[in-house]
C-alpha cells in the first residue's frame, strides 16, 4: 500500500516578453510547445511567448497511510482519497504563487546555473522538524482527518 500521494504542479515558463501580468493572470505566460516542463527539459517556447523564464514547481505530498486499509474503501473498490473539490484524480490541483523571497535571495538563486534545490545561491534552509512546528490556528471548526461516509458539500 502507498505511504504517500505526490502531486506536482508546474507553472508556465514562457513569457510574452512585454506584460508582467494580464487581466486573467494567465495570458502573459505560456507552457512550452510540448506541454508543461519537467526538471530534465524545459522545452521550446511558442513564438507568442518566446522568452524562457525560470520554472516554478510546487510539490504536494499527502500522507495517505490512513487510507491503506482496503476494507474501509468504497464497495466498488475505488480509492477513497478525494480532494475537497471532489476531485479523486488530483488533476484539479491548484496553486498560487505568492512572492516571499527576502532581500536578494531570489536573484542569488536565479544567478546560480543548474539550480535544482534549496542550496541554490547558498540559501538558508530550515530543518523539517522546525518547519513542522509552524502552525496556523484553526478558524473553522471541522473534522478534516480520516474517513467520511460522504462529502456533505463541495465548493
Amino acid at each position: 500500500m502507498a505511504q504517500s500521494r505526490i502531486e506536482i504542479l508546474c507553472y508556465q515558463n514562457c513569457w510574452d516578453g512585454t506584460n508582467l501580468d494580464s487581466l486573467n493572470h494567465w495570458d502573459h505566460v505560456a507552457y512550452p510547445k510540448q506541454g508543461p516542463s519537467n526538471f530534465l527539459s524545459t522545452g521550446d517556447c511558442p513564438t507568442t511567448h518566446p522568452i524562457k523564464i525560470r520554472q516554478l514547481m510546487l510539490e504536494f505530498v499527502w500522507d495517505t497511510t490512513g487510507f491503506n486499509n482496503k476494507a474501509k474503501w468504497q464497495a466498488d473498490g475505488s480509492q477513497p482519497f478525494v480532494l475537497s473539490t471532489g476531485d479523486p484524480t488530483g488533476d484539479g490541483q491548484h496553486g498560487d504563487y505568492v512572492f516571499g523571497w527576502k532581500g536578494d535571495a531570489l536573484q542569488r538563486a536565479m544567478d546560480d546555473n543548474g539550480c535544482f534545490s534549496a542550496a541554490c545561491g547558498k540559501q538558508k534552509t530550515q530543518d523539517i522538524t522546525v518547519a513542522n512546528t509552524c502552525t496556523i490556528p484553526k478558524t473553522v471548526v471541522e473534522d478534516v482527518n480520516g474517513y467520511f461516509p460522504r462529502l456533505t458539500k463541495l465548493p
